[in-house]
This record gives C-alpha cells, sequence and structure tokens, in this order.
C-alpha cells in the first residue's frame, strides 16, 4: 500500500475539481409556481448566488431576479439570511459546508396544460463556479411527459450537464405535450408542440419540414454536432409567421399554426444556430458572464449570416423555390433602404454597440440597423465576392466550414478579425478591403454589383395582383376562413366574419390551419385575373349562400430581382453553382 501525504492546497483543489452544483424543479398537479432548489458544497471565503440579467442571444438585459420569491438559504441544518443586492445573494458560509437555497417562480399551466421555462430566468447560479458540472431532477406529478435537450437520465438518475452555461441553455416543457419523433442522420429529434392551436398543425407536414431542415443542415455541416435535439414549439392561431431563440442542443419558437414560408424560414434559422451562435461564436459568447451584456461586432455574422443560409439552404434543398429566396433578399434589402441609418452604421457597429440601445438594456436588433437584415446581404455580397474572386474555387461555405473546425468540440470562440481573415484566405488578399468597407463601414452595400456578376439585377416591376375584395384568417375550429376587410369588387357581398366552406367549388373546411391556407392558396391560384369567384358562405346561424362576382385586379409596384439580359454565359454558370452550392475545385 501506498501513502501520499497532500498539502492543504492541493486538497482544496482536490475538492474544487470534484465540486458540482445540484438542481431539483418541481411542480404540483394545479401549480401556480416552479420550486427550485440548488445545493452544494461552498468553497473559499465568500459565497453568492446570482440570476442571470440576460440570455444568451438574446441582447438585452432583463431583471430576472424580481421574479424570484420566498427565497431561503440552508448552511448545513442551519437556515441563515442572505444578504440581497438585486440580482445577488450573499451567503454566510465556510469551505465544505453544504448549501441548499430553494426559491420559488411563477408558474401556471397553460390552455393546453403545460408548463415551460427558460434556464436564464429560472436557475441561480453559483458566483464564479458556472464552468462546475450540474444536475437537474425534475419532479411532476405521475403521468406527465417532460422534454429537454439533454440526454435521456437512466432509471433515477438525474439529467446531467457539463456546465451551468449547458444547463441553462437547455429549457424544459413539461405536462399533457403533445410529441413527434424522427431521426435525421442518426440524431435523435422530438417535436413537442404546446399553446392553444398545436390542433390545428398539420402533424405530417411539421415533421416532413423539419426533417429536410435537419438532414439538409447536417449534411452542410458533415455531420451533426449533438445526439439530441428538441423542437419546443408553442403555437398560435396565424396563418403565418414566427419567432424564436436558439439553444445549444434545442429552440423555442413560438409560430403560426399554418405553418407557411414565413415559419419555415425561422425553423430553418434557428436550427442553423446549431453550429453558427452555439458553437461558431465570438470568443465573448462563452463561457458567459451574465451580470453584463457582452460586445461584439459579430452579430452580423452570427444572425444575419445565419438567416442568409437559413433560406439559401431551403432553396438548394428544393425545400423552398429560388424565387422564395430572393424574395428574402428583396425584403432585407428594402428594410435597410428605408432606415435612415442605412448610410451612417455598418454591420460591425450595430452589432458591437447594440448594448447602448434602449437606454444601456440593449436589444435583439441592432444598433441603428438591424444586424439580421445588414448579415444576410453581407453574406450574400461575400458569397458571390469569393466565388468570383477565385473562380468559384471557394465560397463562403468555406468561410463558415473553417470556422467550424476553429470553434468544434467546446474549443474557444473566434477572435473577432478571424471572419476577415478567413475571407481573405478563400478570396485572395484584395478580399480585405472589400470586407472593410461592406462590413467595418457605413454605405449602402454593393448589392446591384454583386448580382450583376450572376447575370441578376434589380428592377422595379408593375405586377398585376388579383384582388378578391376581402382579407381572411384560417379558423379551423369554425371549418372554414373567416372573412374580414371587405372591399372592393366583394362590397356589399360579402359580411364581415361569415365563414367561406367553398370557393368555385373546391371546399376550404378543411381540419388544420396549415390544409385551410394551402387550400385557399391552391384555389385562388387557379383563377385568373378579372375571373369569376364563386364563394359558399355560412353565417353565424349556420345560414349558407352563394356568393358570385368577378375577382378585380390591382397593379403594385415591386422592385424585384430578375435575370439580366445580355448576361454572360459564365454569370449564369457562377449563379447556378452559388445556388447549387458547388465550387469548382
Amino acid at each position: 500500500m501506498r501513502f501520499v501525504v497532500a498539502s492543504l492546497g492541493a486538497l482544496f483543489l482536490m475538492a474544487a475539481a470534484a465540486a458540482q452544483v445540484d438542481y431539483v424543479v418541481s411542480v404540483s398537479e394545479e401549480p401556480s409556481a416552479l420550486n427550485v432548489t440548488l445545493s452544494f458544497d461552498a468553497i473559499g471565503s465568500t459565497t453568492a448566488v446570482r440570476m442571470p440579467n440576460w440570455a444568451p442571444g438574446s441582447y438585452a438585459l432583463r431583471d430576472n431576479y424580481l421574479a424570484v420569491k420566498d427565497l431561503k438559504v440552508m448552511v448545513g441544518r442551519a437556515e441563515v439570511t442572505p444578504t440581497q443586492d438585486k440580482d445577488r445573494w450573499a451567503i454566510a458560509a465556510r469551505p465544505g459546508d453544504r448549501v441548499t437555497v430553494s426559491y420559488s417562480l411563477p408558474a401556471t399551466l397553460d390552455a393546453t396544460r403545460v408548463i415551460h421555462w427558460s434556464g436564464p430566468s429560472s436557475y441561480l447560479y453559483v458566483e464564479g463556479r458556472t464552468q462546475e458540472p450540474c444536475t437537474l431532477r425534475i419532479n411532476t406529478p405521475s403521468g406527465w411527459k417532460v422534454a429537454i435537450g439533454l440526454d435521456d437520465p437512466r432509471g433515477r438518475e438525474p439529467y446531467h450537464a457539463s456546465t451551468y452555461d449547458v444547463l441553462a441553455d437547455n429549457p424544459v416543457s413539461i405536462g399533457d405535450l403533445m410529441i413527434d419523433e424522427y431521426i435525421a442522420r442518426g440524431t435523435r429529434h422530438q417535436i413537442v408542440m404546446r399553446g392553444a392551436a398545436r390542433d390545428f398543425v398539420d402533424r405530417r407536414a411539421m415533421v416532413a419540414a423539419c426533417k429536410r431542415i435537419s438532414e439538409t443542415q447536417i449534411d452542410f455541416f458533415r455531420g451533426s454536432p449533438m445526439t439530441k435535439y428538441v423542437w419546443h414549439f408553442n403555437v398560435n392561431d396565424r396563418h403565418d409567421g414566427a419567432g424564436g431563440l436558439e439553444h445549444l442542443s434545442s429552440t423555442q419558437i413560438s409560430f403560426g399554426a399554418g405553418m407557411q414560408n414565413g415559419a419555415v424560414g425561422v425553423f430553418s434559422h434557428e436550427y442553423f444556430h446549431l453550429w453558427n451562435v452555439k458553437r461558431i461564436r465570438s470568443r465573448v459568447l462563452g463561457p458567459f458572464d451574465y451580470t453584463q451584456l457582452p460586445v461584439t461586432g459579430a452579430l452580423w455574422w452570427l444572425e444575419g449570416v445565419t438567416d442568409y443560409y437559413a433560406h439559401l439552404l431551403l432553396s438548394r434543398a428544393e425545400q423552398h423555390t429560388e424565387s422564395d429566396f430572393y424574395g428574402q433578399l428583396e425584403r432585407n434589402l428594402a428594410a435597410v433602404e428605408r432606415n435612415e441609418s442605412y448610410n451612417t452604421v455598418g454591420p460591425d457597429e450595430s452589432s458591437r454597440r447594440v448594448g447602448e440601445t434602449n437606454n444601456g438594456r440593449g436589444n435583439s436588433n441592432g444598433f441603428g440597423l438591424s444586424y439580421y437584415n445588414l448579415g444576410f446581404l453581407a453574406g450574400f455580397c461575400l458569397d458571390i465576392e469569393i466565388r468570383e474572386k477565385s473562380g468559384n474555387r471557394y465560397s463562403l461555405d468555406d468561410v463558415t466550414h473553417a470556422l467550424w473546425d476553429m470553434n468544434r468540440d467546446d474549443k474557444p470562440g473566434f477572435e473577432e478579425g478571424e471572419i476577415r481573415r478567413q475571407c481573405i484566405r478563400f478570396g485572395g488578399p484584395t478580399m480585405g478591403a472589400f470586407y472593410d468597407k461592406l462590413i467595418m463601414s457605413p454605405g449602402p452595400q454593393p448589392i446591384g454589383d454583386q448580382l450583376a456578376k450572376i447575370g441578376l439585377e434589380l428592377v422595379t416591376k408593375s405586377v398585376p395582383t388579383a384582388d378578391y375584395g376581402f382579407t381572411y384568417a384560417a379558423a379551423p375550429a369554425l371549418n372554414g376562413l373567416r372573412v374580414s376587410q371587405i372591399n372592393g369588387p366583394a362590397t356589399g357581398l360579402l359580411e364581415d366574419g361569415e365563414l367561406i366552406v367553398s370557393i368555385n367549388g373546391s371546399p376550404t373546411d378543411m381540419g388544420t390551419t396549415y390544409e385551410l391556407v394551402e387550400a385557399y392558396q391552391a384555389i385562388t391560384d387557379s383563377i385568373p385575373l378579372m375571373g369569376s369567384v364563386e364563394l359558399r358562405v355560412k353565417n353565424a346561424a349556420g345560414e349558407v349562400r352563394t356568393v358570385s362576382y368577378d375577382s378585380g385586379v390591382r397593379f403594385v409596384d415591386r422592385r424585384v430581382i430578375d435575370r439580366k439580359s445580355g448576361s454572360t454565359f459564365s454569370q449564369i454558370r457562377l449563379r447556378d453553382a452559388w445556388m447549387r452550392g458547388i465550387t469548382g475545385r
């Protein structure tokens, strides 16, 4: 037997290395609160717990600590009174003391009997110890389902997170969850839905859309960065639209049950964040300082270029059309051009100074101009420039993959100048000046010049658009399309709130919002301008009548991307290679 005498310092280091923080979240059958407990062994001369002031991905300060109620601290078996200073609670404890902190947060079941929470607004952390391992137990009433991006525990073991950052970056849904699953390239995915309109989602279409996104992006990055992913969906009754927040192995997205291109674009955006932001990131974006907002000039890349690829990859995979992508480019350009700051703020400044907005509390959009819009346009400009300068041997894909190779496997984030260095690496030395003017300087971005290099141009067209004399909202609970904003050719013929149950003999009384919207679009697309329209409508009393009239026509001036006459074969070939994701190496 061998004996080793360790110094006190060595023993302290051994204790610190073995330290971890254990969390328990409990809810009752009819909850009014989340009950949270964390316990840990005190280390060092001071001990404090804090609540994060912001959430990664959302660059705005929040007073999350205000929601903390009934905080109680036990040191060993003795209750002690902590000293609170806003988000910080100082605790008198000696090294080795077992500290247990319990508190509650407001929480109630939603209409679908689900509770959902996010880590940065729910979990206190031990000051100075966010990089220690954490465990999480979730105690729920019998029969409740639990969804979280952390790997499933085995038996009665808790969930394990390598750090507090990882724990906090995994939101949780519990209760009467609607869950679908699929496997994409060997990775397990869960679609978890809550919200009053979740029954009106076409679940087969949802699974197909999410799986296609997953497979396309995993293929793009040549492998998945995780073993499990959770889509936490909150469904509203709109036709389309969505907003979300990315996480390390999951996302939180609120979207319209119609699940049209806008919603699917957000799905693609948040999934791409698995790589870009969560792993390809500025050095300040992990490990996190939760007391103050991070400062980086790269949010245009992390958010805007993410959006560029989200839509470009949808088109490359033929999930959306090439025209859909051009529409996104047009909308991003229109958004920055109508902003008075377009000539005074560039992508780097919009990113770097976001914390100065909102009286120093920050926002999730940018300083002066949106780094989403600027980054989308910058991604397009850089992509085309690298392709042209390299003779299509390289593209922005290569820059993205190089950043991934630098940052994968929990490596530290990149330095501020790294994106520029990689652009020069693949586009040649003249890319430096191009990058500086595009990213580091304000002023118009060279969209027209870049379009010309791939045989395209911006033109203003007077586009004829059918006018049916009303707008509609899908109402699956009522089996129809609810009429509103009656005007033009339908004036005096329809009544606000009536339900359309068929158009030109084709039914519009399907079971889900997605099906209703798809039916409306398919039917109306078949009606020529100034064509005959026959509606079967139902009033509140259930009476059905037929309304017939001719649709009108409106001419709308739109600036659109179109193919440029006189384009060279090499320009057309470059456009085809860009859209298909091909390089000539």
